[in-house]
């Protein structure tokens, strides 16, 4: 009897620590997908923050002229008349676009167009000249 009361309770003590480990399991199943799921929420972070980059192909308007020259944009012509001048920019990425006076681009606003070249104006006030590519 003493040896059936023995068994009876190695079977009752072994159940809980069979149940806790069936448990814990799936605890490491949901952290792995919990894992997945934030390196994939980094991986679309990275490619929206990539795309609204791409999106806006002009640097911000640093002080004291620490401007790159080949982040802006090109003139490819300039056609109007004499009040109403509208200009064709090339991106670098080869992209066109036709502005006049007032077009916001990204952190700048063309600020006047004439004949000879486009002058951008940054939110800082310094002003860019672009000219013909």
């Amino acid at each position: 009897m003493k040896s059936t009361h023995t068994i009876l309770l190695l079977l009752l003590c072994t159940v809980p620590a069979i149940a806790r480990a069936d448990t814990a399991v799936p605890t490491i199943d949901r952290l792995g997908e919990l894992q997945s799921q934030l390196a994939i929420a980094k991986a679309e972070a990275a490619l929206a923050k990539a795309k609204l980059e791409a999106g806006n192909p002009l640097p911000d308007n640093k002080p004291g002229g620490q401007l790159s020259s080949d982040a802006y944009p090109s003139i490819k012509s300039i056609v109007g008349n004499a009040g109403h001048l509208y200009a064709k920019l090339v991106f670098p990425d080869g992209s066109v676009k036709e502005v006049q006076e007032g077009t916001v681009l990204g952190n700048f606003t063309v600020s006047r167009i004439n004949t000879s070249n486009a002058v951008l104006t940054g939110k800082l006030g310094k002003p860019v000249t672009l000219v013909f590519e």
